[in-house]
């Protein structure tokens, strides 16, 4: 599979504009595409033609985990435009807070280096496909990518709060979902909010506003 460098902005948007137009692309230095419903966000993935859709979580897992196994922690714009540690990236002039698509530094990409997907933690929220949250429930998709009911309902704790572990159930080891009590530590703590009632998609990364909560493995 592949994914995308930038985050998803409209085919028109520029560093001034989100644009109108209905194309997603990935490009660097303009406005991302925000305010769009999850199926409105993957009919317009899939609209681009064979083989285009939403990033699904397992996806998002293979790189959230090779980069915990390799060490590779990477920042993003989790505190108004600037990184834990004070750098910045491009402000977007439309929104305070949020940044232009790919502007921060190779240590906002996911290995660190300049061929990285970026901004895969912190400025904005990704949508993430086949993982869906159905009164308190989780929903996940099976080899097949039809989603399926696990029968889990997973103890998160307070919605908007932080965990450091993943669940390592046989059927969920791969998901990332988080874990209290034992299971596979993470560096950091990650955070997590939820809706048990009615039926919640997921979210990954984190946004702007959320510091040391954003991260690759955040839930929400």
């Amino acid at each position: 599979f592949w994914i995308a460098k930038y985050a998803a902005s409209r085919n028109t948007a520029t560093a001034t504009g989100d644009g109108s137009g209905t194309i997603p692309v990935s490009k660097q230095g303009v406005i991302p595409w925000t305010s769009v419903t999850f199926t409105a966000a993957s009919a317009a993935a899939t609209s681009k033609g064979s083989g285009f859709r939403l990033v699904r979580n397992r996806e998002w897992m293979n790189v959230a985990l090779w980069c915990h196994a390799m060490g590779l922690y990477p920042a993003g714009n989790s505190a108004s435009g600037f990184d834990g540690t004070g750098v910045a990236g491009t402000p977007d002039s439309t929104c305070s807070g949020r940044t232009l698509t790919g502007t921060g530094p190779v240590t906002w990409n996911h290995n660190l280096r300049h061929g990285g997907i970026t901004d895969i933690v912190g400025n904005v929220w990704e949508y993430i496909d086949g993982v869906q949250l159905v009164n308190g429930t989780l929903w996940i998709y099976d080899a097949n990518n039809s989603l399926i009911n696990t029968g889990v309902a997973p103890a998160f704790g307070a919605s908007g709060g932080s965990f450091s572990l993943l669940r390592t159930d046989d059927s969920l080891k791969h998901d990332g979902i988080p874990a209290s009590g034992s299971g596979m530590a993470i560096k950091g703590t990650d955070g997590f909010w939820f809706n048990a009632s009615g039926t919640m998609v997921l979210y990954r990364g984190g946004s702007w506003g959320n510091g040391a909560l954003d991260g690759l493995f955040a839930f929400s």
